[in-house]
């Protein structure tokens, strides 16, 4: 359960995403609610030195997310955490240059305001990425990176070109699967939460990298990190029901298996729209398993966002990379 600190922080934020006068109920978050923040500067965190902009003709929010598969610098044992078993020996410095190159051009492609990636090793990566000459003019000042439970070292990572409000890691936080009390679990990674003020509207972003399927499966525990996933988006919008709410990354699950409905439909609605829906079916899938294309990469907005998205903005990007997944990009417009 959160302190009554960080309980009273959430719903400041939730506030502010309302209009003057509107009040929100207090209630209970999930457990855990943890306002770790990044080891990034406090300009980076709470710069907000762009006044929002009139609501007139909508801006677009372009939002990208993508797996970019062990994003490891050339130092060893460099790891943003205790991590065991980080893989040895390190990339070499060419190694490592040649795929943050790589990476970084894919990404000035896509184009996004916000930026949520999975598998980077820590703080320097990332902002070595930022700092390509190929993501230059993109300035993605606001960057974050929390050390989850991945004793490999592989990350949560967010970059924006606006700045952000809080950043909250959700690590530490213990659930269960809803059906099934008995057995206790914490995220196999993390649930990154970053919450934004974007033209004067409340944003919440949730990035997710679920248990995989690597032998031996657990499914149970990858549903129960969607259902809690799900659950930290449904008490940002009891908060502030009119913030525009995204759970997205890798879940390591297809359209309709139990983790991905628990992130769609959630304990009792609304239900969220995943974005790669509206991708032709050829080309509907973002990481390739003996052969098989399979969709587990997801981009899910709740109805207020959804309701926004600009159809012929999606994107799922087959271009060669150094990454096993493809990225989703979509395209939102604010007014």
């Amino acid at each position: 359960m959160a302190s009554p600190r960080i309980l009273s922080v959430l719903l400041t934020l939730a506030a502010a995403g309302c209009s003057s006068g509107d009040t929100n109920p207090a209630v209970p978050p999930p457990p855990g609610h943890d306002a770790s923040t990044s080891d990034t500067t406090a300009d980076d965190v709470q710069g907000t030195d762009t006044a929002p902009q009139e609501a007139s003709t909508p801006a677009p929010f372009r939002i990208v997310t993508w797996n970019v598969w062990a994003l490891y610098d050339n130092v060893p044992g460099n790891c943003a955490n205790n991590c065991p078993y980080e893989p040895t020996p390190a990339p070499s410095a060419s190694d490592y240059q040649a795929k943050i190159n790589s990476t970084a051009s894919l990404l000035s492609k896509l184009a996004g305001d916000v930026v949520m990636l999975e598998e980077v090793e820590n703080t320097a990566v990332l902002d070595k990425l930022a700092s390509t000459p190929a993501l230059a003019s993109f300035n993605y000042q606001y960057r974050t990176l929390l050390p989850g439970n991945d004793p490999s070292g592989k990350n949560m990572a967010f970059m924006s070109r606006y700045p952000v409000d809080n950043v909250y890691s959700h690590k530490d936080d213990q659930f269960t699967r809803e059906d099934a009390p008995a057995k206790v679990y914490r995220y196999t990674r993390d649930a990154l939460e970053v919450h934004m003020t974007y033209r004067g509207k409340h944003v919440v972003l949730i990035g997710v990298h679920l248990r995989s399927k690597a032998d031996p499966d657990d499914p149970d525990k990858r549903l129960a990190e969607a259902q809690h996933a799900r659950a930290i988006a449904d008490f940002a919008l009891q908060g502030d029901p009119s913030a525009y709410v995204w759970i997205l990354g890798d879940f390591n699950d297809l359209p309709g298996s139990p983790p991905v409905l628990a992130v769609q439909t959630g304990k009792a609605g609304p239900n969220f729209s995943d974005a790669t829906e509206l991708v032709a079916a050829p080309d509907r899938y973002s990481y390739v398993y003996n052969g098989k294309k399979e969709l587990i990469d997801h981009l899910f907005a709740n109805p207020g966002a959804a309701q926004r998205i600009d159809a012929q903005s999606v994107f799922i990007s087959h271009e060669a990379s150094d990454s096993d997944h493809a990225p989703v990009a979509a395209t939102y417009q604010v007014p």
